[in-house]
């Protein structure tokens, strides 16, 4: 069986990055794509990737990643990984079909999902009014009025965001406090377009091609009331998507990869990159980075530990 010097696991900015580097070095490499593009793939809009003065829409970016890959000769692998044993090396990765394959190396770089609410027309409505990142596709939503569900430092970061843009902003939140920081609180409290909704849940979506308003009802007085928006931000946390590792790897107290040095996990020859190991930035141009730091961190390793 052919052993990979590196395969790649997640075909976001952080992955494909990644293999751009990996494929610069000569390695042997294999990309997972699983979702090509990740969660960045939804992005309507991005306008804060260096190298882009007129944007790029986030399947844009990632065709030109993609392109990048295949010129430096990474094998790109449409497919899922369901399993992994890093117990044996070479390290052993399955893929949806259930095929083995073998790497010296691997790269983690599955990303994270965010957490959504479980109501009807949400898939259906994303990016027709319901996303999850306000820096990503807030300016599309200038002067018009949108809401933001969630309490922590996400959800507020978003709301402050979004009053650059929006004429008003619906900030709903299921329990009775926020559990942001302190100072991000003082600045929703002070911000005159921003209303807030304390133990308040959505309960429903409302509008057919595009999202026209939201119900919501108060959680002690099961009282509802109809809003309309036009935007609904979704800041309720995000999932790792670790699952098929099967607790291999050390993970941190909010579920995220543990890394050191930036990108080394808790078992030599494994790294991680971008979102699934990092919860504070989460951004394009941020997971590229990693997957750039990932990659030489593996290079480096094999270089060291190959006979």
């Amino acid at each position: 069986m052919n052993i990979y010097d590196l395969i790649i696991i997640g075909g976001g900015p952080a992955g494909l990055t990644s293999g751009i580097f990996a494929g610069r070095a000569k390695l042997k490499t294999a990309l997972f794509t699983g979702t090509q593009g990740g969660e960045i793939s939804l992005a309507i809009f991005i306008d804060d990737f260096p190298g882009f003065p007129e944007g790029i829409t986030g399947p844009q970016l990632v065709k030109l990643l993609t392109q990048q890959n295949n010129k430096f000769g990474t094998e790109l692998i449409t497919q899922d990984v369901t399993r992994v044993n890093f117990s044996e090396y070479p390290f052993k990765i399955y893929s949806a079909a259930n095929k083995e394959y073998l790497a010296k190396a691997v790269i983690i770089s599955s990303g994270a999902t965010n957490r959504w609410l479980g109501l009807e027309k949400e898939q259906e409505l994303l990016g027709h009014g319901v996303s999850s990142c306000a820096v990503c596709d807030g300016a599309f939503f200038k002067d018009k009025v949108v809401a933001v569900v969630g309490g922590g430092d996400v959800a507020i970061e978003n709301a402050l965001y979004l009053s650059k843009y929006a004429k008003k902003i619906y900030l709903i939140h299921w329990l009775n406090e926020f559990q942001a920081a302190k100072i991000l609180q003082d600045e929703i409290y002070h911000n005159s377009k921003i209303e807030i909704f304390f133990n308040t849940e959505v309960k429903k979506l409302e509008g057919e091609k595009m999202l026209e308003g939201i119900i919501i009802e108060n959680n002690k007085t099961h009282e509802r009331k109809s809003l309309e928006v036009a935007g609904l931000f979704v800041a309720i946390g995000f999932v790792p998507n670790i699952k098929f590792l099967g607790g291999q790897l050390a993970v941190t107290d909010e579920h995220y990869l543990k890394t050191t040095d930036n990108v080394k996990t808790s078992i030599p020859g494994v790294f991680a990159a971008g979102d699934v190991c990092d919860f504070k930035y989460r951004q394009a141009i941020t997971a590229s980075g990693f997957g750039a730091m990932a990659a030489l961190e593996a290079i480096k390793w094999l270089r060291e530990n190959q006979n």
